[in-house]
């Protein structure tokens, strides 16, 4: 399923299908930060462009009664299969709002393909968004589903409706390279994972069992920077996986005591509530560790410290205080910073989260290629001219299509790099930290 980019931090899967979507092109100039994925709804397969979430379990869109600015909304009387409940009323917080809406079920598409419905699908009907939330247009929750949920998961949907085969899902949200206008944002792959991103073998890490929380969260036993320097202080520290949040957020004393040990000049930002240095080192920056349960994730200094813009000589240190921390026990959230540099792949199985190093080839940017193109044209340009001239001879070319190929029998949607049917997603330059 491509991803394209939104703004702002959230806190509140037989028989297989393979195939590969496509989607528009076209840029969404007031997205930053988030990824967004289209499903597509009711019986006229109605289109919404949705925010991924890893941090909640419901599927809520826009209602078409909705006094909220939003682009996009959903007429349930318009829908053969629509079946509203409006008794059945919902209020859900998010850090950047709520929103307050009454459940319906209606059939679900995955983008690009009417075989991959889920026929009777419980989702919200929004009425009342809060103004941080309208660019939205709905928020897919791909967590777990707690102990106060009746109704299934989107992932529990598409195994019951026989569509994948375990309740997995992998998510590839592209390196550094890739986040530029018209570069590839991602995908998501439901069922399995996409062997394309693949570095090494994944390594997993136990899920904490919480019944209460939709959230991915792992156990933190320690985090390094360089060869000699830890942090200190953390004994088995609980850590959301959050694809809704663009930052690091940790206690405060973490970060104090990364400022402390980094070897770098940071200045406190209160009206930003982060740190600041200089973007210019005579020495390179050794990776953040994270140490999950047995597992070693190394974050680039690329993700950790991010310029203050695109020509920015000032640069922040990606970590964010938990506000009101008072212990090391207040649940720590990562978001892209390690989604950035990890093809994850997320188990509701065997309650693990897997992290694979991205392929560095598969990150490369759309102008990064076609700057690839143009030189390799001019070096055969050349080359025909000086060969043509001196000896007559003719030169014919030729071209290769290579199908992107998916891991099992897991429903594959979007992404490639080789593939002209392969669906395209397109990133916005994130200015701030988001968090939804």
């Amino acid at each position: 399923m491509p991803l394209t980019k939104a703004t702002n931090d959230l806190q509140t899967p037989s028989t297989a299908v393979n195939f590969i979507a496509t989607t528009s092109t076209s840029s969404l100039g007031n997205f930053k930060g988030l990824y967004k994925t289209g499903i597509q709804v009711g019986s006229e397969s109605t289109q919404f462009s949705v925010v991924i979430d890893t941090a909640s379990s419901y599927l809520w869109i826009p209602d078409s009664s909705t006094t909220a600015s939003v682009s996009q909304k959903f007429d349930c009387s318009k829908s053969n299969t629509c079946k509203p409940n409006t008794a059945d009323s919902n209020t859900f917080y998010y850090s950047a709002g709520s929103i307050t809406g009454y459940s319906a079920t209606d059939k679900i598409n995955l983008q690009g393909s009417q075989e991959s419905s889920i026929s009777q699908f419980k989702f919200f009907l929004a009425k009342d968004i809060s103004a941080n939330l309208t660019s939205y247009n709905g928020i897919l929750g791909l967590g777990l589903r707690n102990s106060n949920q009746t109704n299934p998961t989107f992932l529990e949907a598409l195994k019951s409706n026989n569509l994948i085969k375990e309740a997995v899902f992998s998510l590839y949200l592209g390196g550094s390279s890739a986040f530029q206008d018209g570069g590839f944002a991602g995908d998501v792959t439901f069922g399995g994972y996409n062997p394309t991103y693949i570095n090494n073998p994944f390594q997993f890490a136990p899920l904490i069992d919480n019944p209460n929380t939709p959230y991915w969260t792992l156990s933190l036993a320690g985090i390094g920077y360089g060869l000699t320097k830890n942090l200190t202080g953390i004994n088995n520290l609980p850590v959301r996986i959050d694809s809704g949040s663009t930052s690091i957020f940790l206690p405060k004393v973490l970060i104090q005591n990364f400022v402390e040990v980094s070897g770098l000049t940071f200045k406190y930002d209160s009206d930003r509530g982060q740190y600041s240095c200089s973007c210019t080192t005579s020495k390179p920056i050794p990776d953040l560790v994270l140490y999950f349960n047995g597992v070693k994730v190394n974050i680039s200094s690329s993700v950790f410290i991010t310029p203050a813009s695109a020509n920015s000589y000032v640069c922040y240190l990606n970590m964010k205080g938990l506000p009101g921390d008072a212990s090391l026990s207040q649940p720590a959230i990562i978001g892209s910073a390690i989604f950035k540099d990890y093809y994850t792949f997320f188990s509701a199985e065997n309650k693990t989260v897997g992290f694979s190093q991205i392929k560095k080839s598969s990150s490369l940017s759309v102008g990064t290629v076609v700057a690839v193109i143009l030189l390799g044209a001019l070096i055969i340009a050349v080359a025909v001219y000086y060969c043509t001239k001196e000896k007559g001879v003719t030169v014919e070319g030729g071209g290769n299509y290579s199908e992107l190929k998916n891991h099992g029998k897991g429903v594959a949607i979007g992404g490639g790099n080789s593939s002209s049917n392969a669906a395209r997603a397109y990133y916005l330059r994130n200015e701030d930290n988001q968090s939804m």
